[in-house]
């Protein structure tokens, strides 16, 4: 047949028979030496279709024709395609290094979330198996930042050695507003668990059990209660310190935000005791579950409240300062000292106000009730709770503002202030 109606039966144009023709990858089974007419037999459209499935393997022309020479010795062939899913295999790999470099490490994948019988999973597209951990991580935020948490530990499908895999894991949706109070009974009747009794260091919070086993570190949530908190005591009897008490299977906690029982469970692991409590806290007032707070324990003493107090030296000598005294009213409070913003006032502030007298003495209101305290320059003093509170005067726009460090039972007994008062002087 002329090239014409061969390159009509392959699909392809004249040109590319040409050029194969040029390469010597599919000579004309015959050319008329007076016209140059080109013509093929049937049996060459098999090989037109082999070089066409090479080519879309990645062979290139010459790769094409050294397999095409040696068709007929099977070992040869089998080399040079192993050879091939090699290269691929190495480009692939450069390909993945060069996308995660470009993008700072972050594996990015298509994620769907799915129903199943017995809930939701959030599943990924394929990624590279040696990129597991990654994808992973990719897969945790995506869940959080779409309004789900995670409730499972992470399950793989598919098979490593070739390096195609896809994860998946159990999520429930979240609702958008706190919707659970807390207000679970705390007046629980105490059972003793003497093996509890001790000072505990505080690992981290995950999102299930299976993390913390996996060692998924960079899962880990170290702010457990809202600020880095390292340790907790277990005092006997169950007595209350702070915002905790406990009686057997449940740590019990009063703040402002509620009352939770929350239910713990101790495993050993390597010879050490571990904890795990099931924190009902963010993901649980909007619906999901309880976290996992893990904690280790350091020993089995019994400890007092009196013990395990943070203590400020309030035996400092009195420095007048002439610009604290007077009074001054609550104005805002804030976390950090540099988040203070004069034009944003606080509703619903603890704090009512102070009032500083010559001589270093000071009242303060809280509600109804009122306080007598001390002060020197740069700091108030609560003598009787050994508390010194720093404090500074900031003027904004004429205004003068005075920031001083708030400190509760947060200091008392885990070790960070809770915060920022401001105060404006009263005319």
């Amino acid at each position: 047949m002329q090239i014409g109606e061969f390159a009509k039966i392959c699909n392809t144009r004249i040109s590319v028979l040409r050029h194969y023709d040029k390469r010597g990858l599919l000579p004309p089974a015959y050319t008329d030496p007076f016209s140059g007419y080109r013509y093929y037999s049937s049996e060459q459209i098999s090989i037109f279709l082999r070089i066409t499935a090479l080519k879309q393997a990645g062979f290139s022309l010459a790769e094409i024709r050294d397999v095409l020479a040696t068709v007929d010795s099977d070992n040869v062939v089998i080399k040079l395609f192993d050879q091939k899913e090699n290269e691929l295999r190495e480009r692939l790999a450069s390909l993945q290094d060069a996308k995660k470099t470009f993008l700072k490490g972050v594996i990015k994948m298509n994620i769907q979330f799915l129903k199943i019988s017995d809930g939701l999973v959030a599943r990924t597209s394929k990624f590279d198996a040696n990129d597991s951990l990654e994808a992973f991580a990719s897969l945790n935020s995506t869940v959080s930042a779409e309004g789900y948490q995670r409730i499972s530990g992470f399950r793989t499908y598919g098979e490593p050695m070739s390096h195609e895999i896809t994860a998946e894991c159990n999520v429930v949706k979240l609702d958008d507003m706190f919707v659970v109070p807390f207000n679970d009974p705390i007046d629980l009747p105490f059972e003793n668990d003497e093996t509890i009794i001790g000072k505990w260091q505080v690992i981290g919070k995950y999102a299930v059990k299976e993390d913390f086993y996996a060692g998924h570190d960079f899962l880990r949530d170290d702010k457990v209660y809202g600020k880095t908190i390292r340790e907790l005591y277990f005092l006997p009897g169950g007595e209350r310190y702070w915002v905790n008490g406990w009686t057997k299977g449940y740590l019990l906690s009063q703040n402002g935000d509620g009352t939770t029982a929350d239910a713990y469970e101790i495993e050993e692991q390597d010879g050490e005791r571990l904890m795990f409590i099931h924190r009902k806290s963010y993901h649980y007032r909007r619906g999901g579950r309880p976290d996992i707070v893990v904690l280790k324990q350091l020993d089995n003493r019994a400890y007092t409240k009196e013990e395990i107090e943070h203590r400020d030296n309030t035996d400092l000598p009195f420095v007048n300062d002439e610009r604290i005294l007077g009074k001054w009213t609550a104005h805002s409070t804030f976390y950090s000292r540099s988040s203070f913003d004069p034009n944003r006032p606080s509703d619903l502030l603890f704090w009512n106000g102070i009032e500083f007298e010559a001589g270093g003495t000071c009242t303060k209101t809280y509600g109804e009730r009122t306080l007598k305290g001390k002060w020197t320059k740069g700091c108030i003093l609560d003598p009787q709770q050994h508390l010194a509170s720093a404090y500074e005067i900031e003027v904004a726009d004429g205004v003068e503002y005075l920031i001083a460090e708030w400190k509760t039972g947060d200091y008392l007994y885990g070790g960070y202030i809770s915060g920022f008062y401001s105060f404006v002087r009263e005319e």
